[in-house]
């Protein structure tokens, strides 16, 4: 019995079977390799909420290098509420636009936050809060800010080991302001201590992060790439 070969459309047609099904498995890898580093860079931003929460609470002169400002909740398109500066002077303070109103060329308008980020750097002013601490060695403020905003934008950087030089895994954009607490907010609080004495817990920490620090701010926020969260500081 004569052996049959494969003719030419067969092959053809074979060929852009396997090339569809490569191509396929492919974009599995790389879908699943982004929501994997999504996840990573989520449990990292966590990390460092916790982190510089603590921070300012117990390091020397931390909480004078954050700003108070005054800020409103406002609800994007998407329904992420999120917290803005009410004015252009405390926008200016932590490089956020105010009130949510953000334009395509925020980066690089009159906020100018692309040139605030690039100044954390540590080749340009950054420097590092503290070079021997394992977290905080990798995390830069501009040397050149106005005394009393040093510690209103960070950059956090997390940093493995391969072939023992320190390559940069990823980066998270910290954002931090204290805001005063009035009367009528239910965070205003008031709270009896050992000796019987009353103190009230009238200001917050807010922490903001972002990512990737690759794209402008705006497009971080509105492809959900934030994480807002409070910290009540204690007395």
């Amino acid at each position: 019995m004569k052996k049959q070969n494969f003719n030419l459309v067969e092959i053809i047609i074979a060929m852009g079977i396997v090339v569809v099904c490569i191509t396929t498995i492919m974009g599995m890898f790389s879908v699943g390799m982004k929501v994997s580093k999504e996840a990573t860079i989520k449990t990292y931003a966590n990390i460092v909420f916790e982190q510089l929460g603590g921070f300012v609470e117990t390091y020397p002169g931390a909480k004078d290098e954050i700003p108070t400002i005054s800020c409103t909740l406002i609800t994007q398109g998407d329904g992420e509420t999120n917290r803005y500066p009410d004015n252009a002077t405390d926008a200016a303070k932590i490089k956020k636009p105010t009130n949510g109103n953000f334009s395509t060329n925020n980066w690089t308008d009159n906020l100018d936050i692309k040139a605030a980020e690039d100044s954390c750097d540590k080749n340009s002013n950054g420097r590092a809060i503290d070079p021997q601490d394992p977290f905080f060695k990798n995390v830069y403020y501009d040397n050149s800010r106005t005394s009393g905003e040093q510690f209103s934008l960070l950059k956090v950087e997390f940093q493995t080991t391969v072939n023992s030089s320190d390559v940069v895994d990823a980066v998270v954009w910290a954002r931090m302001w204290i805001e005063q607490v009035d009367a009528t907010d239910p965070d205003y609080t008031s709270i009896s201590t050992s000796d019987n004495t009353s103190v009230v817990l009238d200001e917050e920490l807010w922490i903001e992060l972002t990512w990737p620090d690759k794209i402008p701010y705006n497009n971080r926020v509105l492809s959900g790439q934030i994480l807002q969260k409070k910290w009540v500081m204690e007395p």
